[in-house]
C-alpha cells in the first residue's frame, strides 16, 4: 500500500513497494498523469524482459504536483539479461527520455561507480526525508 502524502506533498520516508497498478490507482488523476504511467508501463515491461528484479520510481510523478513534468527510475542492473531494447536506452539516454518521458538511471551502490540513487532519492531538495517506491518487477500483478 501507498502511504498518504505528508505535510510537504511527499511520500513519508521510506521505501514504498507497490505494482504498478497500484501505482496507477494512487497516481493517474488527470490525463498529464495517465500519459506518463503510460510511458512508465513501457520501460518497466523492456526492464521485466531483461530479467530485472527490481525499479526504484522518484520524482514529481509521486508528489502532490498536479501536473508532475517526469518521474525518474532508476534499476537494479544485477542479474539482468541485457536486450536489444535495453540496448537503445543505453545508447541514448536524452532520447530515451524523451520517448519514455522519465529520466532513466543505474543503480550502483557500490564502488568504483558509487552513486545509490535509492538513498540520494530519499531526500528532498531541501534535505528533508521523503518517501521513494520500489517496483518488485516480479510482483507487477
Amino acid at each position: 500500500m501507498i502511504p498518504p502524502f505528508d505535510d510537504k506533498g511527499n511520500l513519508p520516508p521510506g521505501v514504498h513497494i507497490a505494482t504498478l497498478a497500484e501505482i496507477e490507482g494512487r497516481f493517474v488523476t488527470n490525463l498529464g498523469r495517465k500519459r506518463l504511467f503510460n510511458a512508465l508501463k513501457k520501460v518497466v515491461k523492456i526492464f521485466e524482459k531483461c530479467n530485472c528484479q527490481e525499479i526504484y520510481l522518484n520524482g514529481s510523478f509521486i508528489t502532490i504536483a498536479d501536473e508532475p513534468n517526469d518521474y525518474d527510475i532508476c534499476w537494479e542492473p544485477t542479474g539482468i539479461s541485457p536486450t536489444a531494447e535495453l540496448k537503445v536506452i543505453l545508447e541514448d539516454l536524452e532520447a530515451a527520455k524523451m520517448k519514455y518521458l522519465g529520466d532513466i538511471f543505474v543503480r550502483f551502490p557500490v564502488p568504483p561507480f558509487y552513486f545509490d540513487h535509492v538513498i540520494e532519492w530519499q531526500k528532498d531538495r531541501n534535505g528533508n526525508a521523503k518517501g521513494i517506491i520500489r517496483i518488485e518487477l516480479g510482483k507487477m500483478t
